[in-house]
């Protein structure tokens, strides 16, 4: 596939920047990056009148489109910065992905006005598909109701508390859109902290979404008994009679081997 030409892009994304109040120091920034994203797309869709960039049109549509909700230019230009693809993405398709990740939680409280300072924060946020920010969101809720987490409630001291059916998931939401990267972490580094904190003898804490994948993955060692990852972990056929210890075993190793823990394998005898 042809590449477009960098002369022709980077001058281009200089002259759409330039339409939006941004400083000479952050479009010489952001310049590069921009080159290297769409000079992956055909040179043939990148004729100068594209539409793609209409960036001035885009950035401002989308923040007219969430105004009521308290978005501003200053505040979504910061995100694209961080962010640069925003500058040219459909605005339709990210409000639609906005608005249909919130409805799915609105029986629990989520509204787009909470939602838009956690995307201020994780820019990503802004085009990452609903379903797996809703995925991600629902395996957290599981967590809370099964007591593998715990958040601040509302009382005065601000202690962790269990769920209760009493309880609405107030404290869980306000806990992820303070912490939004969280949303984003990879689907096998949730299952691996819904893992440890299943298997760890740790208290169920907030903690364990919000460590290091180094720290939880030491405590995951730890709780199946393999806490030395210097040491390579043999197949245990000796285990068959403590069930326990035997899938323990097991598991440790197919963790190491799918990838989701650091650690040796020791060779099959």
């Amino acid at each position: 596939m042809p590449m477009a030409d960098t002369d022709f892009l980077k001058n281009r994304i200089e002259q759409a920047l330039e339409e939006l109040p941004l400083t000479p120091q952050q479009i010489e920034h952001v310049i590069p990056q921009l080159v290297k994203i769409l000079g992956f797309i055909h040179a043939e869709r990148l004729d100068a009148d594209s539409g793609l960039f209409d960036f001035k049109g885009k950035v401002e549509t989308l923040v007219s489109l969430f105004a009521p909700e308290g978005l501003t230019l200053p505040d979504y230009l910061s995100a694209a910065l961080d962010k640069p693809s925003l500058f040219y993405q459909s605005p339709e398709t990210i409000e639609n992905n906005i608005r249909a990740l919130v409805k799915k939680f609105e029986a629990e409280g989520l509204t787009v006005k909470q939602y838009l300072p956690a995307a201020l924060k994780q820019p990503s946020l802004f085009y990452r598909s609903p379903e797996t920010i809703a995925g991600h969101i629902n395996l957290v809720m599981d967590m809370y109701r099964k007591d593998k987490v715990r958040f601040k409630g509302e009382d005065a001291e601000g202690a962790e508390v269990a769920f209760s059916e009493h309880q609405s998931m107030k404290p869980l939401f306000d806990f992820l859109m303070k912490n939004p990267v969280i949303l984003c972490l990879s689907d096998d580094n949730f299952g691996l902290r819904e893992l440890e904190a299943g298997f760890s003898e740790r208290p169920p804490k907030q903690q364990v979404l919000t460590q290091s994948r180094h720290v939880v993955e030491q405590y995951m060692r730890a709780g199946l008994g393999y806490a030395d990852a210097d040491q390579p972990v043999a197949k245990r056929e000796d285990l068959h009679d403590n069930k326990g210890k035997w899938a323990k075993n097991m598991l440790m190793r197919a963790l190491i081997r799918e990838g989701m823990v650091k650690g040796l394998l020791a060779p099959d005898r």
